[in-house]
């Protein structure tokens, strides 16, 4: 009788094997993941850009950040105004003439403030040009120009000069001549610290 019952033992003991076997593989393999979960997971994966709060002044050479205050114009000799520049901007006279210079770095933050009740874009634009270095405008709104200078190495400087006004007064704001910017965003960016010229 052994001998008859060998086989069908034998099969019986093969199904529970491979039923077992199954069950375990079921068991141990990861459950597929919906759409939404694939894309959860992704968009976790990728990491958020920090974001800047504020006024920020990005040096055009070192790239390094400094965050923009209202700072106090009356050691240069125009007490009740402000205007926002980097931390450790220092306020006073520019070498000649009557203008205010504002400044923080020697080839960052620049820029002079002169009343000028006369001040005008088109009396900008028409003076572009009339200098010994090459020149033309390479941006423009109502408020100012960007002027686009050539010098002797070829190699063009960037500066802002625009019209702000404040209480009731009428102002220039402009680059500093005496550096050269070669960046179109450090003119830009002058540009938008003139704007911020307030009477407190």
């Amino acid at each position: 009788m052994s001998r008859r019952t060998t086989p069908a033992l034998l099969a019986l003991t093969a199904l529970l094997l491979a039923a077992g076997c199954s069950k375990k593989e079921r068991t141990d393999a990861t459950p597929p993941q919906s759409a939404a979960a694939v894309a959860s997971t992704t968009k976790a994966a990728v990491p958020t850009p920090a974001v800047e709060s504020g006024d920020v002044w990005v040096e055009q050479v070192t790239r390094s950040k400094k965050p923009m205050k209202p700072i106090d114009l009356a050691a240069g000799g125009l007490a009740g105004f402000t205007i926002k520049a980097p931390e450790g901007a220092i306020v006073g006279k520019a070498p000649a003439g009557k203008a205010i210079q504002i400044s923080e770095s020697g080839y960052g933050y620049q820029i002079w403030l002169t009343e000028d009740p006369k001040a005008s874009v088109a009396a900008f634009k028409a003076k572009v040009g009339s200098g010994i270095k090459k020149a033309e405008i390479a941006k423009e709104d109502e408020r100012g120009i960007i002027v686009s200078e050539t010098g002797f190495d070829k190699r063009a400087a960037y500066y802002y000069r625009g019209v702000v006004k404040a209480g009731d007064k009428t102002f220039t704001c402009q680059t500093v001549t005496s550096i050269a910017p070669g960046s179109i965003a450090h003119a830009e960016a002058t540009g938008k610290a003139c704007a911020s010229l307030t009477k407190t």
